[in-house]
């Protein structure tokens, strides 16, 4: 604790893994995705109205409920997740009069590059003073809201399929997918670990290592059609595989950014019904590795005992125990409670270790079919045409 110039306390800075200091990093990191998403949103923004499909006359759900959002409203949505970011973390909010607009008629605007390099300017300038206030307050958050920003990168700052830039360049799919970057993000994921659920990291860094570049992805990214990909599809298929696999990377990162931004936890992927039978399941592999043990250990001990009694007898030990009876009792107390003592202690580790075994084996079982139910296959087929 130091004092200030006006005598005010200034807590000194901690760098131990606190609640606090977790909620921060969780903060940082969002709001770096929250600036690469809202202008990628920006950069591919339509000015469409939001429940096309409902009746006019009818009122629709309200949109949190849902999601049902359209462009106008998904990047108005991010903007102000930006907002209440930098409000949290005790940052300038930005100043971006284009954006503001939005928020303040919440109606469809119409958007040309002026506009978009305007809005980049100003958020280019406020996100690089952003980004330096937080290092230097912990190199932590400076790392996290980079962190951030290079995750949703992987999907906003790539560029539109059937465009020069998709296919070369460093806005290209195979820039953006190439495995020494996902590498590095699932080592920068396992980095901020201890400020995450373990389950979410985990999920993250799977789906990472699945979605890195490779000649079959790039099969899909260079095919004309689906028969030029090797795939029988309907004739009426509303999208070729490089879009595809462009609205399967969408998706991936959907569900990255529900993860981080707790919009969905990584249980909610797994039904309670499924952790009880995984419980089940440990729990039975655990009592049958003891069993297995103990048996194991009750042979080895039956072994040695009938050795030694089998040499005690054919042997002149007998008449010695017989002349030094008193010697070997008083031997035999001895050993007998130094053994108690060191059994009485394994046996105490021995329960740790299988309580240990237990829930590790269980969170393996949970883990694992967490990372099944987040993972988007790069090549998911289309469902149908309103897929």
């Amino acid at each position: 604790m130091s004092i200030g110039r006006r005598g005010d306390p200034i807590k000194a800075v901690s760098e131990s893994p606190t609640q606090s200091d977790s909620a921060h990093v969780q903060r940082a990191l969002r709001l770096g995705w929250a600036v690469a998403e809202t202008f990628g949103r920006l950069r591919v923004y339509q000015p469409e109205y939001a429940n096309k499909r409902h009746d006019p006359g009818e009122l629709p759900r309200f949109s949190y409920s849902n999601g049902d959002l359209s462009g106008a409203q998904q990047l108005e949505v991010s903007y102000r997740r930006l907002v209440e970011l930098t409000s949290a973390l005790g940052l300038q909010p930005p100043n971006v009069p284009d954006l503001a607009s939005l928020l303040e008629h919440g109606q469809p605007m119409a958007i040309d590059d002026e506009l978009r390099r305007r809005v980049h300017r100003s958020l280019e300038a406020w996100s690089r003073s952003a980004w330096v206030q937080l290092n230097v307050r912990s190199a932590e958050l400076g790392r996290a809201m980079t962190y951030g920003g290079s995750l949703a990168d992987t999907y906003w700052y790539m560029a539109q399929p059937g465009t020069d830039a998709f296919l070369s360049g460093r806005q290209s799919v195979e820039a953006l997918l190439r495995p020494h970057r996902l590498r590095r993000m699932q080592e920068r994921m396992e980095e901020l670990g201890a400020a995450f659920p373990a389950e979410l990291c985990d999920a993250i860094g799977h789906s990472l290592g699945a979605w890195m570049f490779d000649r079959s992805k790039e099969h899909w990214v260079t095919a004309a059609d689906w028969q030029a990909a090797g795939v029988e599809m309907e004739q009426n298929t509303p999208r070729t595989p490089t879009q595809q696999l462009h609205f399967n990377l969408f998706r991936q990162v959907r569900t990255w950014r529900d993860l981080l931004f707790e919009a969905r936890q990584p249980l909610d992927y797994v039904s309670p019904g499924f952790r009880r039978r995984a419980n089940l399941a440990a729990g039975t592999v655990t009592i049958l590795m003891v069993l297995s043990v103990a048996l194991l250990v009750g042979a080895l001990v039956f072994g040695a005992f009938s050795l030694a009694g089998s040499y005690a007898t054919s042997s002149r030990l007998a008449q010695q125990i017989g002349n030094e009876l008193v010697e070997a009792i008083s031997v035999f107390v001895s050993v007998a409670s130094t053994l108690a003592i060191l059994v009485a202690g394994l046996l105490a580790r021995a329960s740790r270790a299988v309580e240990q075994f237990d829930a590790w084996l269980e969170s393996s079982i949970i883990r694992r079919t967490i990372r099944r139910q987040t993972i988007v296959p790069w090549n998911d087929l289309p469902r149908r045409a309103s897929d």
